[in-house]
């Protein structure tokens, strides 16, 4: 048995999937798996590449039958075997830091953990959202980091996520850009069938950790590597494409349109499936009585604010009354601080390059020049698992 499983669930993008490969393969261990559960239509390119790696750590699994995107997640846990298990998009990467953290965790009982994470934004994406026109396509940014963990209680994380409608995961324990513990997962598995029971695995998966970790920490060093390229949802986010009609997105859960939550808005965005994929995993790991502290309010300000195309839908959810209309006007305002806040920090980030935020001014032009350009830049030595 392994240590650590590397599940890396990929369809048609073969051409970041490759070189993240070639990335995680760099890291001096041979404790690790990578696996990669493949639903393309096409397969015949990354075959014939893997067979040219010719390395027993690339484990590959093929499905070619028309998958939701967890369906595909959870046939590549299920294909794992480590001990402790990972995911990760194609375009994202790890530094090599991760089987330290691996030991850490086993050595202190940890059933998750997460990290700082710096943002690799591939060349291949387009202007990028609230940067003041700044060009990031081939950056990376990299977040000021203090070289400590703290402890995180998973309930009570849980519940500060319920409280802002589900619109953010927060310092949630997660398997998406984290790790966990094996048996974590199988408990969430044998409650509820699935590793990530909701439309969405981040959010789904995230609610139902939370639920079973009885211990979990939060490492800020950077360990994961967020990748954004143009075929990614995060990469469609950031071109202002992570929205349109439930029943057009075909990498969804087929029983998403008849499961869908009375109370939620009828449209497909970063906030709604987030919200419902929260909801979703608190009923099937038999927390619905949780759901007294799912804040629609705040859920249907921020919709307005970020998805006001479809406000006749948000609009028609709204059980409005005085108390209601305050605390929304309330959430609204306080949004949109933190939006203005948002542009003014990467005006001051990007433009004036005044604060502890670095971004890359050089290009880099893969996740793997990107995990070398963290590692060759000797970040200041881990204080953490080097004591």
């Amino acid at each position: 048995m392994k240590k650590l499983s590397i599940v890396i669930p990929t369809k048609d993008r073969v051409e970041y999937l490759t070189i993240c490969l070639k990335s995680l393969l760099e890291i001096n261990s041979e404790d690790f798996e990578i696996v990669i559960q493949d639903n393309s239509n096409d397969n015949r390119e990354i075959t014939s590449f893997l067979r040219e790696l010719n390395d027993e750590r690339l484990i590959y699994h093929y499905n070619s039958e028309q998958l939701s995107v967890i369906e595909n997640c959870d046939l590549g846990i299920k294909n794992s075997i480590g001990s402790y298990v990972t995911l990760l998009g194609d375009d994202d990467g790890v530094t090599h830091d991760i089987m330290s953290a691996v030991d850490w965790m086993e050595s202190n009982n940890f059933d998750a953990l997460t990290s700082s994470k710096p943002i690799y934004i591939w060349p291949d994406t387009s202007r990028q959202s609230n940067s003041f026109t700044v060009d990031l396509a081939g950056k990376l940014v990299i977040n000021s980091f203090n070289n400590t963990y703290r402890i995180i209680d998973p309930n009570k994380e849980r519940q500060k996520v319920l409280s802002i409608g589900a619109t953010s995961l927060l310092l949630l324990p997660k398997l998406y850009h984290g790790i966990v513990r094996r048996d974590v997962l199988e408990n969430i598995f044998k409650t509820s069938g699935s590793y990530f029971p909701g439309p969405s695995p981040d959010m789904a998966n995230a609610i139902a950790t939370s639920v079973f970790s009885k211990s979990y920490v939060y490492v800020d060093y950077p360990i994961f590597v967020s990748g954004k390229g143009a075929k990614s949802t995060s990469g469609m986010g950031l071109a202002k494409k992570h929205t349109g009609e439930i029943e057009n997105q075909k990498f969804l859960p087929k029983e998403t349109v008849k499961n869908w939550t009375e109370e939620l808005p009828f449209f497909w965005s970063g906030q709604t499936i987030w919200a419902e994929s929260a909801i979703q995993s608190l009923n099937r790991v038999n927390r619905s009585t949780e759901m007294k502290c799912f804040n629609f309010d705040y859920l249907y300000s921020e919709l307005f604010m970020y998805e006001f195309f479809w406000r006749d839908r948000i609009n028609e959810k709204i059980k409005y009354s005085i108390k209601s209309s305050l605390k929304m006007i309330y959430y609204f305002v306080l949004i949109f601080n933190k939006r203005l806040f948002s542009y003014l920090k990467n005006f001051v980030r990007y433009r004036l390059n005044l604060n502890k935020e670095k971004t890359t001014s050089s290009q880099i032009n893969n996740i793997q020049e990107c995990i070398n350009f963290i590692m060759d830049k000797k970040l200041p030595s881990n204080k953490i698992w080097t004591k």
